[in-house]
């Protein structure tokens, strides 16, 4: 009995000794991935987080910056963008899901629905488009009675005081690898920093955001919206002009944004 349970001790250490390489393995693996310029933006990044937290810190609390440091300690939970009213999710199935976009119903894949059940929906049959996936990778959509743009709406939050805007209005189009230029999932963050930003502007602690990789400006907006202050920089022209475009749109054209086309890396490390 003692030798076997001896055994039963070697083996289970054995086991968990392999897992702990096999997850060391893949850990270098995925470092090895980055590239000198993903690494020399993380550096910096996190130099100047440090920076920004330690100054935070010192200043008089009239004048400390909103960061990162003051959002951790805010209680963690799990957010739900469930305030929508242009959007939501009808039903998911077979590796793809179907989307209310306002007025448009849109069939797109998601990798994530891996269950398979009856579409009883109408709309499955009869979207507005759908986009099929390539064996090939991408894919292409199929259009039926989509337009080329249109735009719906996202209400702030009404415990936000003398907010820019109580409105977010975004423009939509369909484009490459399925997307329409928003992700609304993301609209649980814009409530929750809208309000620790507001928070703060009433307790005369106006913020400064620095939205990297910002796409089509969701939060951007939000931030704005909130009463921030928000340098916006992203690589992509036409996605700096979506986003200026969709500021317009929600009556934000004035507000304190600073629109940048920029590498955000050699941005991080130049500012």
């Amino acid at each position: 009995t003692s030798t076997r349970l001896a055994v039963a001790r070697s083996a289970s250490a054995i086991f968990f000794l392999l897992i702990r390489l096999s997850s060391a393995v893949n850990h270098l693996l995925v470092i090895s991935h980055y590239s000198s310029t993903k690494a020399q933006f993380l550096k910096a990044f996190h130099k100047n987080t440090r920076k920004l937290q330690e100054s935070s810190l010192k200043r008089p609390a009239p004048f400390a910056r909103l960061d990162a440091y003051t959002c951790m300690r805010e209680e963690a939970a799990m957010l739900r963008a469930d305030r929508w009213r242009d959007y939501e999710v009808l039903d998911c199935a077979g590796g793809e899901k179907l989307e209310r976009w306002g007025d448009y119903f849109l069939v797109r894949p998601d990798p994530q629905v891996i269950w398979r059940s009856d579409k009883k929906d109408p709309h499955w049959r009869k979207p507005d488009a759908h986009y099929h996936r390539s064996n090939r990778g991408g894919g292409d959509w199929e259009f039926f009675s989509l337009p080329k743009q249109w735009d719906i709406s996202y209400a702030l939050p009404e415990s936000l005081v003398n907010p820019r805007t109580s409105t977010l209005r975004f423009q939509l189009k369909p484009f490459r690898f399925k997307h329409t230029g928003l992700f609304p999932e993301q609209a649980a963050n814009w409530d929750r920093f809208s309000s620790i930003i507001n928070r703060a502007a009433k307790e005369g602690r106006p913020a400064r955001i620095l939205n990297l990789f910002a796409y089509t400006g969701g939060a951007t907006l939000a931030a704005a919206a909130a009463g921030a202050e928000v340098t916006h920089v992203d690589a992509s022209k036409g996605m700096v002009a979506w986003a200026k475009e969709n500021a317009e749109s929600s009556g934000l054209s004035a507000a304190p944004i600073r629109w940048l086309v920029d590498d955000c890396g050699k941005f991080v490390q130049r500012e």
